[in-house]
């Protein structure tokens, strides 16, 4: 299979309009998203869009009636959702290692080596863990 891979700099929709590209991903910070996804959509584009989907509900919802009305297929990425790290936390918590939790924040950062890893405030723990 012979797949060539070409670099895109610019807006979504410049990247959408392009004949060759099929699908789209728009992983932006939450507060531009839904901009970026309306423009893929207009172009009928499929699209791939990181969550949180735009910044509010009603941003992530005009999202997926536009899409809806367009026919276009999206997924939504839940990646850290998923990661390691992620699950261990979130297996602490329920079994209130950490005490009875109220509220959560969850905080992140790229490591030297690009891994996502959670806020010092857990950090150390989770990592023993993780890294066992």
């Amino acid at each position: 299979i012979n797949i060539v891979v070409r670099a895109y700099h610019g807006s979504a929709e410049h990247v959408a309009l392009d004949k060759d590209v099929s699908m789209v991903a728009v992983a932006t910070n939450s507060m531009h998203q839904k901009d970026a996804a309306m423009k893929v959509i207009e172009t009928g584009k499929n699209l791939f869009i990181k969550w949180p989907a735009g910044k509010n509900i009603n941003e992530t919802k005009d999202i997926y009636d536009a899409a809806r009305d367009k026919g276009i297929k999206t997924i939504v990425g839940c990646q850290t959702r998923f990661a390691g790290f992620a699950l261990e936390v979130k297996s602490m918590i329920s079994a209130r290692e950490l005490g009875k939790i109220y509220s959560t924040n969850f905080v992140s950062f790229r490591s030297a080596l690009n891994l996502a890893v959670p806020a010092p405030m857990i950090l150390n723990r989770v990592y023993q863990s993780w890294m066992g």
